[in-house]
């Protein structure tokens, strides 16, 4: 006979029976009414000791909900849970990760067929496998695992609700790359071939190639800029960024100030710096119609293959071709550059009043001295000292400031040094 029992932990009845196997099971009843819970634990017992569908069980279960709170048992399709989970989170989350969650969830629906119209309790992680399995033989092991978040994610919040009892993607484990084949990672650019990318850029796009090197920051962020954002007289650029939403103030580098001071900035205050680039992502249309563009740029400069439109017969679904090259190197091309210019300093002992040189298509770029940091450690991960309160880099830094022989771009730690030995008596030092 099923019992009742208090655990220590919960207001709760747990119900304690025995199953069709001999194993004993213990579930929550969810009311604390001792005789509604020994009603519940009742059922579950008769549901466990016999023979039924998932369908038949959830009749029994749904029955006595209905009997002991006179409300029917909620209940809903996968497909249905879907399209309120997304509704749910679409307040919650930008633009792009809504459209990742309605691409990763309808893929999903897909391959369930048929059963996407059941109750979301008759999913199983033998389905969720199914469905890693067959993404694992087209796509990168990233995109599966990607996609597999947002299932958990999914299911995690059914649960919450009490629409499943269990999760059937708790077990599913991620996916390991099979590619034998080293996968090009991203790196910076040499400075030729910064100087083959600019005679190839038109005006705006020669602006958005120095903002991209000078500032580090994404392509979404530079094709917003707007004149308001850029103070001349001091120097600065300050902006939101779209992924962090968060505020930035940075020191303009003398070579893409002298830049900006030689062409024609808007008058208008909320009129764009890259008219072209900021009409395209204002369209509706995503970054990667803009990182096309630099694409093709790249190509023109013989960096990059140039791509045509005829079939690989690959389709659209196989697994991306990727390069080491793209507008994202630039960010990457920036961390270098300061990295190299403060360890040339220190290692070599000069005071290089930011030393750049002229090349072709009058590009102008960082060769040695320390000063050529005061590009700001804050963007050299493009987020700043995380938790602390932000320094003012906008002054050169001394040749030993601490950290200066390291990579990581962690920021100078120097001022919270002083600070604490201050706050301990010891003296700055």
């Amino acid at each position: 006979m099923a019992f009742l029992y208090k655990h220590t932990e919960s207001r709760y009845w747990y119900a304690g029976f025995i199953d069709l196997s001999g194993k004993r099971r213990n579930r929550s009843t969810r009311t604390t009414n001792r005789k509604e819970a020994q009603k519940v634990a009742d059922a579950f017992e008769e549901a466990s000791r016999k023979h039924r569908t998932a369908r038949q069980v959830r009749q029994v279960i749904s029955e006595m909900h209905k009997e002991i709170t006179g409300e029917d048992l909620p209940s809903l399709s996968t497909a249905d849970f879907v399209t309120s989970w997304l509704e749910r989170k679409a307040p919650e989350t930008s633009k792009a990760t809504q459209d990742f969650y309605r691409s990763a969830t309808s893929k999903f629906l897909k391959f369930l067929g048929d059963a996407k119209d059941k109750h979301i309790e008759t999913v199983t992680a033998k389905q969720v496998l199914g469905f890693r399995n067959m993404e694992a033989k087209t796509l990168a092991a990233p995109t599966v695992n990607h996609d597999l978040k947002c299932l958990r994610m999914l299911f995690k919040a059914a649960r919450r609700e009490g629409l499943i009892s269990e999760d059937p993607t708790e077990f599913v484990d991620t996916v390991r790359s099979t590619e034998r084949k080293p996968v090009p990672k991203r790196r910076p650019f040499t400075m030729d071939e910064l100087r083959k990318v600019v005679e190839n850029c038109d005006q705006e796009w020669k602006s958005m190639t120095l903002f991209g090197l000078y500032t580090g920051q994404r392509l979404g962020d530079i094709a917003t800029i707007v004149r308001s954002d850029i103070d001349m007289d001091r120097g600065t650029f300050k902006i939101i960024t779209r992924k962090t939403q968060r505020l930035m103030v940075i020191p303009l580098a003398p070579p893409l100030l002298e830049f900006l001071k030689e062409v024609s900035l808007p008058k208008d205050p909320n009129d764009p710096i890259h008219p072209e680039s900021h009409a395209v992502l204002a369209a509706g249309k995503k970054t990667s119609t803009l990182s096309g563009r630099f694409i093709r740029i790249l190509a023109a400069a013989g960096l990059r293959e140039k791509k045509d439109h005829n079939s690989t017969g690959k389709g659209r679904s196989a697994q991306r071709t990727s390069n080491p090259l793209s507008f994202h190197s630039l960010r990457h091309t920036a961390t270098t550059l300061i990295a190299n210019a403060v360890r040339s300093g220190v290692e070599g002992g000069t005071d290089d009043a930011f030393l750049h040189s002229r090349g072709a298509g009058d590009v102008v770029v960082p060769r040695a001295g320390e000063r050529s940091a005061f590009l700001t450690l804050r963007w050299v991960r493009g987020e700043g000292a995380r938790g602390k309160r932000d320094l003012d880099f906008s002054q050169p830094l001394p040749l030993n400031w601490p950290g200066a022989r390291t990579r990581t771009g962690n920021p100078p730690r120097h001022a919270f040094v002083r600070r604490n030995r201050r706050r301990q008596g010891r003296g700055a030092r």
